[in-house]
């Protein structure tokens, strides 16, 4: 979503919007993959979710890591959107992988927003997962179209 951080290979951040074809972002191992595609649209749900407070930074089908795998709050629209395979569902008390150490989800809320909101996707040339809103999120495949 706009606005959400997204860490690059050096530590520092930047919002996922400024982010350029190209430019090195902070992988999913801890070292760096490079951005390969970007994808925005207008997002067609009024359903964004945050994780113990934070402020909302996905929908429901986008997988982040957590100590058991990729997981998603629906993980059904997931499998049908991505070429995953099984992703699990994301629920309170999953451990996230975050660049800190395994996080315990506290709370996981759903929040309605206005219409007309830009959301991004990005690719990286590695298909691994990068760090954005301080939790490990699956990139898309340079063939979707979106999750």
């Amino acid at each position: 979503m706009e606005g959400t951080e997204v860490t690059l290979a050096d530590g520092t951040t930047k919002k996922i919007e400024d982010i350029a074809l190209g430019d090195e972002i902070k992988s999913e191992n801890g070292g760096s993959t490079k951005v390969s595609a970007i994808n925005s649209f207008t997002q067609a749900t009024d359903e964004l979710y945050s994780i113990n407070a934070g402020r909302p930074l996905m929908t429901l089908e986008h997988p982040v890591l957590t100590t058991e795998g990729w997981k998603a709050v629906n993980p059904s629209v997931t499998t049908v959107k991505s070429d995953m395979g099984t992703v699990g569902k994301l629920e309170v008390g999953d451990m996230l992988v975050t660049p800190n150490g395994p996080v315990k989800i506290q709370s996981l809320v759903k929040h309605t927003i206005g219409s007309g909101v830009t959301a991004y996707n990005l690719a990286t040339e590695d298909q691994k997962g990068f760090v954005a809103g301080g939790v490990i999120v699956k990139g898309f495949n340079k063939v979707q179209v979106q999750y």
